[in-house]
Formats: structure tokens, sequence, C-alpha cells
């Protein structure tokens, strides 16, 4: 493998801020549960990416205080990890690196953030200088982070793609739960490169996303308000682990007028790229196919390679996919809150 700038560092030190700082108590607690849920999935996502370089980083810190006081004890370092002390003097070790990971241990505690970053930034530079000595097993381990970090985000757009949805019309049943939007509007708005489901039956139809059997109305208790949205989305015809069914979804549930804001945040290209990279990392295991070489003709931000080719990633690139997802995450969940304060039910 050739020696190349993964820019993984870029990636890590990206900044995935908190993005739905306009939400307040006036917006529904739904949609607010739905935003806090992807917030804390997002956080999740990148403290397991960043947790090889973190524990790298936090390792030093930790053998730096294991060297201080064995120059206090001893008043030299040992020349092997091998060389072990008689029970006196590693008694009186212990208790000076006891002493000094009290203070450093009120030292992260009263500057967390600085601590954290410094620990990254030491971890990032363990792993940079292993790359340049064993390129393969560190860059093929840093690649896997990367490819983790987009297929959790998209994981994460799945969920609140559907959970903000069906809060919406368990909120708003009597104009969302009928279903009665143009079918594909987004789709026909957007590039989409979802590739074609196998089984065109399989699509649901507005007559077949209409039907709720009496078992799902019986789980609810008989009692429809505020669980249309649930009963719809539990009905397994309402799919959100697909573009192409977000979108769907979307169109149906809210009406053509008025819906201007989500049409616009579903019709970005950022969904379309970051589904089309995960989906060849997850299903062609990062081997470019047709599909992925003809999307990346049109989508921004995704490598151009030949088909049979490994989809390159480096860190940059990623963070700014992933930004442009959850700026446009951001864009919808406004959107559906504006959308149903602009319609309250009286």
């Amino acid at each position: 493998m050739a020696n190349r700038d993964l820019k993984f560092r870029a990636m890590l030190q990206t900044e995935y801020a908190t993005r739905f700082a306009q939400l307040d108590d006036t917006s529904p607690e739904e949609i607010r549960s739905a935003a806090k849920w992807f917030e804390a999935n997002i956080r999740r996502v990148r403290q397991l990416v960043a947790y090889l370089p973190q524990a790298l980083g936090h390792t030093i810190m930790v053998h730096h205080l294991n060297c201080c006081a064995e120059l206090e004890v001893i008043g030299t370092l040992r020349d092997s990890v091998e060389t072990r002390y008689d029970q006196p003097t590693a008694a009186k070790m212990q208790a000076a690196l006891d002493r000094r990971a009290e203070v450093a241990q009120s030292r992260h505690e009263a500057e967390p953030d600085r601590i954290n970053a410094l620990q990254l930034d030491m971890g990032l530079n363990i792993l940079e200088r292993h790359a340049s000595i064993d390129v393969t097993m560190v860059q093929d381990s840093i690649e896997t982070l990367m490819a983790l970090q987009v297929i959790g985000t998209w994981t994460a757009v799945e969920s609140v793609a559907g959970d903000l949805w069906e809060a919406a019309v368990n909120i708003h049943p009597r104009s969302l739960s009928l279903l009665n939007g143009t079918y594909n509007r987004i789709r026909k708005l957007s590039l989409d490169f979802d590739p074609p489901i196998a089984d065109e039956e399989a699509i649901p139809g507005r007559k077949a996303l209409k039907q709720i059997n009496l078992e799902a109305i019986q789980g609810a208790g008989f009692d429809l308000t505020r669980h249309m949205g649930t009963l719809h989305r539990n009905s397994t015809r309402c799919r959100f682990d697909r573009l192409d069914g977000i979108r769907r979804c979307y169109s149906l549930a809210f009406p053509d007028k008025d819906s201007e804001g989500i049409d616009n945040a579903l019709k970005q290209v950022t969904w379309d790229a970051l589904s089309v990279l995960r989906n060849v990392l997850v299903h062609k295991a990062g081997l470019a196919d047709s599909q992925y070489a003809d999307a990346a003709k049109d989508l921004p931000g995704l490598p151009n390679v030949p088909i049979g080719s490994m989809v390159p990633l480096d860190g940059e690139m990623v963070a700014n996919l992933v930004n442009g997802v959850l700026d446009s995450v951001r864009d919808l969940v406004m959107a559906v809150d504006a959308w149903i304060r602009h319609h309250a039910i009286p």
C-alpha cells in the first residue's frame, strides 16, 4: 500500500457541534427528543472513532507519570520494562505515582476539554509516526475507523429521519396520517442515487401505505390519538432504512403546500453522497461498483475511481460529508418543527 496522507486528524478535530440550538421549550417534546437522541448517537460514533488515539494519548500521560515517580524514588529510569523492584521500593513508587495521579486528575477536572484535546493530539502523533513505519497495518486501521464514522453517522441519520417523521405524524394525525402528499415528490427534486429495489412489488403503493391491521390498532389500546405515526411506521411499509424510502414517506405525509422547507432539506445532495459512500462500504467492502462509479461523477465530495478499485477515504473528505449531512438533518428538524408550529391544532 502506498503511503498517503489520510488526514485522520482533520476528521477528529472537526467540531460536530450542537445543531439544534433553535429548538426550545415551545417545540413539541417529541421533536426535541428526536433531536436529542440524534445528537447522542453522533457523539457516540465520534467517541468510538476517537477511542484509539484518545487511549494512546492517555497511555502516554500515564507512562509519563510512571517515569516521574520512578525518577523521584530511584533517581534514574530502568533499563528494561522487565526490570522488577523489591517490594519496599515498588511501594514507594506506587505512592509517588498515586500522588502525581491525583494532581493530574484535578487538572483534568479543572480543564477537561484542554486535557482531552492534548491526549487526542498526542495519540494522533503516535498514529502518524507509526503510519510512516508500518504503512499497511496503521493505514488499514485508520481507514477502518473512518469507515465506521461514515456507517455510524448514516445509521443515526436513518434513525432520526424515522423518529422525526413518526413524532410529527403522532402530533398532527389529522393532516399527516392521511398520506395525501404527492408520491415521490421530493425524490423528483433530488438527484437520487439509491440502487433500485430488486423486487419492484416491494415498493408500497399509496393504498398499501394507508392500510393498518386491527392487531396494530388493538396494540395501541384502540386509541389512535397521537399514535398514527407509530402505527404507520410499525407497519413496515414506511421504510426509513433507504434514502428513497425516507424521501417517499416525507413526500406522502407532508402536503405539497407549505412543505418547501422539508423538501429543500431532503433534496440536498449531502444525503445522497453519504448514502452512496455508506452503501459501497457496507455492501461492497469499499470496492467501487457501477452504481458508485456512476454516482461519484455527479456527487461532490466523492472520489472518482475505476470499478473494482478501493474507494480511498481521508479524514477531510469524511468530515465534510458528515458535516454536510448534519446540516441537512438540522434543516429538516427545524423545518418539521416550523411546520407543526404553523399548523398548530386548535
